[in-house]
């Protein structure tokens, strides 16, 4: 469980769209980029490039230092003026693309620097700050969760000024660092696309998704890519644009430091236990490394502490993580130590081979330090077996070779030798060979037992506290949807910062965002662990689930 800390670093006579004011919000001001659906369109030239940027109606005016000249503003309800507009924007970047090739620029090369001249217009002093993110007295916000999702919605606070001090919990991360893969999905590859300022990827492609028979030969295939890449090679990724810790994964973090950004400091040691709402204030109280109590006040806290949320078990004592009958025993192996037949049946590919109610996938993730390169990859898989609960079965599985029960993970290299022996010998009649022999070459595997929880609400305390990430809602993993989840919350709680989104449409998005994946990875368990009739039953709610919340994000989102 990781804990963090954000401050919000600002004073004056402001308004947020978190605390409003009665006062008259004074626009932002603009920086590059198209963003529709709003009412206006401003097209703009900003340090001698043509750019597009949507304001309200209240905004057509603008105050701030930057070098810019406002050219035309035309009404957003001239669909043809706004297509004229999108094709003359996509052409420039089109030619822009092929004269930086021309010049030997990559792309990647070109994605940073376009992202470096947006970060370029951060507001240098409180006087420059949008009066829709400034506050008034000097607000503190405090952050609840420093993993992957903690780190993402921190990034996305200091990138827009805010002082971010975010505290953590080591044990937690120990537990998330045990080499298991992670999709990266569209909204994820967003977030990045925004706000990652590091050069090169840090993922796997799989050009599309196999199916193999007993005789492990291909039976099917789907054409779906899916880069996949490791818990590790986020987290620094993300650290590094955190508070620029270099890393082998990012050896070259301190390139993430603009001039313009919040402070960022991430400390380890502190554990929440609990959350008190004061009038005006969020009490957050904390133990730390050696038993110390501790707390602090915020005006906003961003829970983000996984999924065994201490925040959520306070504020929703009725939800509790469910195990829903099955677990999944993973492990990885180097690329080089794999057979060449079995890497020719493989490749990059995400491979799936079913069985009776039971299935195993594997694919490429980045090998030691993030490489990618081939040879230096790893093979990841996870093989899926059901145990229902409470059953002895499941009690010796998740208990681990001093003796201790696990509630949730059997750390890596603490698995039981006997029960990873019975693995291996069930490997031995059931698997394909290439399967058989990743699971044979497996030197610390690990177990995990999968459970799911979904919170009724993200929005607490009067909009004080917001919940994020799995401890708004755990997945089962089949469905590539927690660090999806994350992403997509925070790049809406930029828009909410930035005054294009009110805070109950953020509670409404990303509480059917997490709905519906939860039901979808349950389709998708049922699948393959389950019989027929509870796949019927699973994909009948589904469709209610995703018909009810599409409805009333439609009408009230």
């Amino acid at each position: 469980m990781f804990y963090s800390l954000l401050s919000l670093a600002g004073c004056g006579q402001a308004a947020s769209p978190l605390f409003p004011t009665s006062r008259r919000p004074t626009p932002c001001t603009p920086r590059t980029g198209l963003i529709k659906r709003q009412r206006w369109i401003m097209v703009e030239r900003y340090r001698g490039h043509d750019c597009c940027r949507t304001l309200s109606p209240s905004s057509t005016s603008t105050r701030g230092s930057l070098n810019r000249q406002q050219v035309q503003t035309i009404p957003a309800s001239n669909l043809l003026y706004q297509r004229i507009l999108c094709a003359l924007s996509c052409h420039r970047r089109v030619l822009q693309r092929q004269l930086l090739q021309l010049q030997g620029v990559s792309e990647d090369g070109r994605r940073i620097a376009q992202r470096r001249n947006r970060q370029s217009c951060s507001y240098s002093s409180t006087s420059d700050l949008p009066r829709d993110i400034r506050v008034a007295h000097l607000r503190r916000y405090h952050q609840v969760g420093g993993s992957l999702a903690g780190l993402m919605h921190g990034i996305v606070l200091k990138r827009l000024g805010h002082n971010v001090h975010i505290l953590n919990r080591e044990q937690s991360a120990q537990l998330q660092t045990q080499g298991a893969g992670i999709g990266t999905t569209d909204s994820v590859k967003d977030f990045f696309d925004a706000y990652d300022l590091l050069d090169g990827e840090f993922w796997v492609t799989s050009p599309n998704i196999q199916f193999l028979t007993p005789e492990a030969t291909v039976k099917n295939t789907w054409n779906i890519e899916m880069p996949m890449t490791t818990w590790s090679a986020l987290y620094f990724r993300l650290r590094a644009n955190f508070d620029g810790l270099e890393s082998p994964y990012s050896p070259h973090a301190q390139t993430c430091l603009l001039e313009g950004d919040g402070r960022a400091q991430y400390d380890d040691g502190k554990t929440v236990t609990a959350v008190r709402y004061h009038g005006e204030k969020v009490r957050v109280e904390y133990v730390d490394g050696d038993g110390h109590p501790g707390s602090l006040h915020a005006d906003l806290v961003i829970a983000a502490d996984g999924p065994a949320s201490t925040i959520r078990r306070i504020l929703e004592p009725s939800v509790e993580r469910k195990y829903v009958g099955y677990v999944t025993f993973r492990g990885t192996v180097p690329e080089i130590e794999v057979s060449a037949e079995a890497r020719e049946v493989f490749g990059t590919k995400l491979t799936f081979y079913q069985m009776d109610r039971t299935h195993i996938l594997l694919y490429n993730i980045p090998g030691e330090n993030g490489n990618i390169s081939p040879g230096h990859r790893t093979y990841n898989y996870a093989w899926y077996a059901n145990y229902p609960a409470d059953s002895p079965a499941l009690a010796r599985v998740m208990t681990d070779r001093s003796g201790h029960q696990h509630r949730s993970t059997v750390p890596i290299g603490q698995l039981d030798p006997s029960v990873w022996a019975e693995q291996l010998s069930l490997a031995t009649r059931v698997l394909p060979g290439p399967f058989r022999e990743l699971v044979e070459k497996t030197q610390r595997p690990f177990v995990q037992a999968i459970s799911e929880a979904t919170s009724p609400r993200a929005v607490y305390f009067d909009g004080k506290l917001l919940v994020v990430g799995d401890a708004l809602a755990t997945f089962r993993p089949h469905g590539a949807a927690s660090t999806a989840q994350a992403a997509h919350s925070a790049l809406m709680l930029a828009r909410v910062m930035k005054g294009e989104l009110a805070l109950p449409q953020w509670e409404t998005r990303v509480l059917h965002f997490a709905r519906v994946r939860s039901r979808l990875s349950t389709v998708l368990g049922n699948r393959y662990q389950a019989g027929l009739g509870t796949l019927a039953v699973s994909v009948v709610q589904l469709g209610w689930v995703w018909a009810v919340q599409t409805l009333f994000s439609l009408f009230w989102g």
